[in-house]
């Protein structure tokens, strides 16, 4: 693998936190070249990422790299998957790593709500959540895909991975709210981040790939998930300097 073949940028997750618009929004600059599959899968895969064949493959599947390009791609779960960030730190140790937020309440109940569509998940919400750590335990040694409604929006020990593997300032965290409500200034922060023109300017906000719900979120599910991160969420505020009060106040919204 040559300098010039390696992928520049990643979005790592979360999982349901905006992750299809930014790639839709990223497949508008003419500087980015982007993985041809919507999901590359290949930092959170044994097989493919031990696998050289698998690894030319991968470079195949971007445009030819060139130095004006910035090639990269979008798999939500490397942020969470444990040894992804190993891998890709192995793979590039200089690549940018971007990551979309959600509040952790409404990407649990978004979450649920997809693997309920896929048939993937049989139980209510709340009985889901119950039985989650139990899930959990059953997928060792590995996380479980699927039932990690939780455990998914517990990001500061996410960060905290990325950042024994790379430099904070490889990182770039945006809010999956605002990505919504104001694209324009956050993909002006991606721009400056990859180092690349703001083309942006005139972009519109976008919905992609939006999730259809039955019914809002349970009363007894936003309390007891606003009780579960309540913690975090200072965390996260410490750790990003952020200011989170709009997400305690919006808890419960499944928009």
């Amino acid at each position: 693998m040559t300098a010039r073949e390696r992928v520049d940028f990643l979005v790592v997750g979360a999982q349901k936190a905006g992750t299809n618009a930014m790639r839709h929004y990223l497949s508008l600059h003419p500087s980015i070249g982007l993985h041809s599959a919507q999901e590359a899968h290949y930092f959170d895969s044994d097989q493919l990422f031990t696998s050289h064949a698998a690894q030319e493959e991968y470079h195949r599947c971007f445009p030819p790299a060139r130095e004006t390009l910035r090639r990269g791609e979008v798999t939500p779960i490397y942020m969470y998957w444990r040894p992804s960030m190993q891998r890709i730190w192995e793979y590039n140790p200089d690549i940018r790593l971007i990551a979309l937020l959600r509040n952790p309440v409404e990407r649990a109940y978004s979450h649920w709500n997809m693997e309920r569509n896929r048939g993937l998940e049989t139980l209510p919400f709340l009985a889901a959540l119950g039985g989650e750590r139990a899930r959990l335990r059953a997928a060792r040694p590995l996380q479980d895909r699927v039932h990690s409604y939780i455990d998914r929006g517990f990001y500061t020990e996410q960060i905290r991975r990325m950042w024994s593997y790379v430099d904070e300032r490889q990182t770039l965290f945006i809010r999956s709210d605002l990505l919504a409500s104001e694209p324009r200034a956050q993909l002006r922060r991606v721009c400056e981040f990859l180092d690349i023109d703001d083309v942006y300017q005139q972009v519109e906000a976008t919905r992609v790939f939006e999730g259809t719900y039955r019914a809002p979120i349970e009363t007894a599910a936003v309390d007891l998930l606003n009780r579960v991160f309540e913690g975090e969420l200072r965390s996260i505020e410490q750790m990003l300097s952020w200011d989170l009060a709009s997400w305690r106040s919006q808890s419960g919204s499944h928009a």
